[in-house]
């Protein structure tokens, strides 16, 4: 309102408007209200600092922004600007040292003018000038310094080191390529070593006056662009790496000299703190530095061509060898990472990397002389064309810095790759590494077995202190509930790496025992150069371009060093060259074949080879068929993979629970336990454990295949020839048996209050609960009332096998012969064995269990004399393919008749007799079960009756 009434009255704000709007934390900038941030205590300083300057010409205001750059004077700037800002023109300052100081953008008209100007240098002067860039730095270090300790700590959870904090800097600009001029840094040292630090948050931060005490990152992660690996120091809870030029800049004389008095001052103060020690201090570096000579008198022409600045001696200097020292902690670091044989390569690399930058810089110097600043030469002819030729070298040497830039990754990868077989000292690098990775492995099992005794790693021989604590953090960190030093993937997939060392060790050994040869084919010859590891080719003349297409698609290149088409030279190489018609041997043979009769007239020569290695077994967990308990519900099978394909069956090495089997299975495999120790170790859990005596609860699986049994009593199965058989039945539940527990116990028990690990539904009719006691097993039958005893549920099913029901034929398929069983697909699923694929035909599934595999009918034949006994025979006993095989079936007046004279009647045969009668009619048909709709009516009836059955004899007391 106040806003719209002063627009109306005047055109534009009264005092007392902006001052009511800036109470409210609001500014009004081009026609629109600016919420405003809280200033801080520096902001506010900044501007009573500011304040007293207002009065000063602009060209001393300028003055005062260069003194805080070390600078005497300095001059406004304007640059159009093209592209999307095409337009406007960037506005600067251009010190008497020739650096330039951004300091706002606008419309190329307005940037000219000196209102524009004015105001952006007023802008500049609230963040740098002597005064507030001082207050800004002490107030960063105090909060700095305290941040220190907690970032610490955190670098000692992460097993990180340590940083001392020193200086807080402003970037002068001296460092033309950085282009961080005005920009707030920090000085530390890390391992000893100063270090530069340099982020973004953390110099707006600071140019705000708005550092915290705590690290204002909730969760630790890495800095973008940096390896975990690469990570040393946390700072602000964020890992970064003293050894990584992305977060630091180039450290000037005076900025180190600053550093190192500060360093003194901290560790005068602060013994404890972290030092170099003396003997660190003035130790030589571990590779030497190679150092090339920087043409001075070229920087100083450099620098007198670009500003009025004068030059300081050896500046160029300190520059290159700050890049090569870097360089040189580089290499000393991935030298300790990796074998020794690698060692020259790194260093020549280094000298490759310090050798080209002199040269880079050197010529960059050259160039920059060449044609000087329009600040230097002036505005009057000057030579553009000169100019933009300069440029464009410039741009060209830059990209050369970059290329130079990368022999640092090089440097980085060096021995961290595979090796390769060229290598002549291939076999003793990989027997290097293979017993490296036999002690790493023989360490994590011994770790792991200190672990399994002692429940901690606290004081474990085969861990420094430091691994100690490392691997405690890490445990503590793990998603597992019961984890361990090392995981059991870890030592198979190491056992696996060992293998496949051993298996190359071979391989390479095999290969330059046996070699390779030779042979000549119509227009040259192949040759098998073992010393250059190349398989060669050697053509009388040039090939044709279909045949030099050929040889690039199989693998070989022209090498012109050679005169040759070649590649590495090994099985593959050889198994190439059989596609290869142009350089078929003369002799008709195969290039392999040759190879083959070149080995075998070798081995008549030579000795006997060594003995085959140790088979190597598989192992697989089994269902155990005639499982008791959920104690012995799997097994643990060994199998020797042969050489066909197949696999032959080895010993059961351990018989218990799914867990146990498990875990045994990848020990086994990860080569932390042997087969014999597997068996002790099962013997040994059978002497240790009695034989404990349990309960266990059946329920019907689910499924229409068991509606008939469900809810039944027992007495209504038997009088429809139904019987409890095990296989409709899973296993809920099992726990111990407490010796004064009862069926009816147990009943109460899971219908009022259920454990929390009992998945099933309360027990109700048709489950069975089976007692394991003194060694024996009973089931009861929960019936309607009370329990049942049913022995059937006990007694072991004869196993069907497919060997004992083979029909004799064979079916063949693409993938082979098989032998027809006449079991059907679920009885083969049952017996442990899977679908593989069918018979083209359709009428027949291939199953397989890994081992062995038989053909099944896709469906199961009826027989063709089934309609006939439908038709003819004289009662209802099943069919079985004979026609009237069996007498008629008594009745159960008949059989009731029997049990009156004192005879024996089998239950059996009165079920049969009462199925037979309700077929003939001769009989009524036993009460079905009555439906829960028919149940809930007929009780509403009985309760009606009974409610006027009471009524009547009220009415009849109260008439008496």
């Amino acid at each position: 309102m106040l806003i719209d009434a002063d627009l109306q009255a005047t055109g534009e704000l009264t005092s007392e408007t902006l001052e009511a709007i800036a109470t409210q934390g609001y500014s009004y900038r081009d026609g629109n209200l600016v919420r405003q941030d809280t200033p801080t205590e520096l902001q506010k300083k900044a501007a009573e600092i500011a304040q007293k300057y207002e009065s000063l010409p602009m060209q001393d205001r300028i003055g005062i922004i260069a003194q805080t750059f070390g600078c005497t004077s300095g001059k406004i700037e304007t640059s159009p600007c093209s592209g999307k800002w095409r337009g406007t023109s960037d506005i600067s300052i251009r010190f008497d040292n020739g650096a330039s100081l951004g300091i706002g953008n606008d419309l190329t008209p307005k940037a000219k003018t000196a209102k524009v100007q004015n105001e952006l240098v007023n802008a500049t002067l609230l963040r740098y000038n002597p005064e507030i860039v001082a207050a800004a730095k002490e107030a960063a270090l105090a909060a700095l310094r305290a941040r220190e300790v907690k970032d610490n700590e955190i670098a000692a959870q992460k097993g990180l080191k340590p940083y001392t904090l020193l200086n807080v800097e402003l970037h002068d600009g001296a460092d033309s390529k950085s282009g961080y001029m005005g920009w707030y840094y920090v000085t530390l040292v890390v391992d000893g070593k100063i270090h530069s630090h340099l982020e973004t948050g953390l110099a707006y931060d600071i140019a705000g006056g708005k550092v915290s005490e705590t690290p204002s990152k909730r969760s630790y992660y890495t800095a973008g662009a940096l390896k975990e690996a690469e990570v040393d120091y946390v700072f602000n809870n964020v890992g970064f790496s003293s050894t990584s030029d992305l977060y630091s800049l180039p450290i000037s004389a005076e900025v180190r000299e600053r550093a190192e008095k500060a360093l003194a001052e901290r560790s005068a103060a602060h013994p404890a703190a972290e030092t170099p020690a003396p003997e660190q201090a003035a130790a030589k570096p571990e590779t030497a530095v190679p150092y090339y000579p920087i043409n001075e008198d070229a920087a100083r022409r450099a620098k007198e061509a670009m500003s009025f600045d004068s030059y300081k001696p050896g500046r160029a200097t300190a520059e290159y060898r700050h890049y090569v020292d870097k360089a040189v902690e580089l290499a000393a670091r991935q030298k300790r990472r990796v074998d020794p044989s690698f060692h020259a390569k790194i260093d020549g690399l280094l000298d490759t990397y310090a050798r080209k930058l002199a040269a880079n810089m050197n010529h960059g110097y050259e160039i920059a002389a060449r044609v000087p600043s329009i600040m230097i030469a002036g505005g009057s002819n000057f030579p553009v064309r000169k100019k933009q030729k300069q440029l464009a070298a410039d741009e060209k040497n830059m990209q050369e810095f970059s290329e130079i830039q990368g022999l640092l990754s090089k440097i980085r990868s060096t021995g961290m790759g595979g090796i390769s077989a060229d290598d002549p000292n291939a076999i003793s690098k990989l027997q290097s590494k293979l017993a490296k990775r036999e002690a790493l492995q023989e360490t994590m099992k011994a770790v792991n077995a200190y672990y399994r005794k002692h429940k901690t790693v606290d004081g474990c021989p085969h861990l420094t202190p430091e691994q100690i604590e490392k691997m405690k953090a890490s445990m503590s960190g793990d998603w597992r509930a019961n984890p361990k030093p090392f995981e059991s993937y870890q030592l198979s997939n190491n056992n696996a790496e060992i293998r496949r060392l051993k298996e190359r060790i071979a391989a390479l050994t095999r290969q330059r025992e046996i070699g390779y040869v030779g042979w000549e084919f119509d227009g040259g010859k192949v040759e098998a150069n073992a010393a250059d590891n190349r398989l060669q080719i050697f053509f009388d003349g040039k090939p044709e371009a279909d045949t030099r297409e050929k040889l690039k698609e199989y693998g070989f290149r022209w090498s012109p060093s050679a005169g040759a088409w070649q590649r590495q030279l090994n099985d593959n190489a050889i198994r190439a060259a059989d596609y290869l018609a142009c350089i078929a041997p003369l002799t008709g043979e195969r290039p392999t074949e040759v190879q083959k009769w070149a080995r075998r007239e070798a081995a008549a020569q030579d000795a006997p080879r060594e003995k085959a290695a140790a088979p190597e077994y598989v192992y697989k967990m089994e269902a155990n068929p005639r499982s008791e308990s959920e104690n012995d519900r799997f097994f643990l099978q060994a199998y020797l993979p042969q050489g066909d394909g197949t696999a032959q069956i080895g010993d059961v090495l351990y018989i218990g629970t799914a867990e146990k089997c498990r875990e045994i299975m990848v020990q086994l495999a990860a080569g932390e336990l042997t087969q014999g120790e597997v068996k002790e170790l099962y013997a040994r859990a059978q002497e240790a454990e009695p034989d404990k005596e349990t309960f266990s609860i059946y329920q019907l699986k689910r499924g229409d295949e068991t509606r008939d049994f469900r809810f039944e009593p027992y007495d209504r199965l038997q009088a429809t020839g139904l019987a409890v058989d095990p296989a409709n039945y899973d296993l809920i539940y099992t726990a111990p048996l407490a010796p004064d527990m009862s069926l009816d116990d147990i009943f109460t028990r899971f219908n009022i209050d259920h454990p929390a690990d009992f998945k099933g539904h309360s027990l109700s009719v048709s489950d069975v609960v089976v007692l394991h006691q003194a060694g024996q097993d009973t089931a009861h039958y929960v019936d309607s009332v009370g329990y049942q005893q049913v022995p059937e549920f006990l007694r072991e099913q004869q196993e069907l096998t497919p060997d004992a029901r083979m029909t004799g034929e064979q079916v063949r398929t693409p993938r082979g012969s098989f032998h027809v069983t006449d079991m059907t697909r679920e009885q083969m699923e049952a017996a442990g064995y899977g679908f593989h694929h069918q018979s083209e035909d359709g009428k027949y599934f291939i199953m397989g269990n890994g081992t062995r595999a038989f053909a099944v009918a896709a469906t199961q034949p009826e027989s063709h004399l089934k309609h006939i006994e439908d038709a003819v025979e004289q009662n209802d006993n099943s069919f079985d393919g004979i026609i009237n095989n069996t007498p008629p079936t008594p009745t159960v007046d008949e059989l009731e008749a029997k049990a009156l004279s004192g005879e024996q009647i089998s239950l059996a045969d009165l079920a049969e007799a009462i199925k037979a009668d309700e077929k003939r009619g001769g009989k009524d048909k036993p009460e079905k079960k009555p439906s829960i709709r028919a149940q809930l009516k007929a009780d509403k009836e009985r309760a009606a009756q009974r409610k006027t059955a009471a009524k009547a004899k009220s009415q009849d007391l109260e008439r008496s």
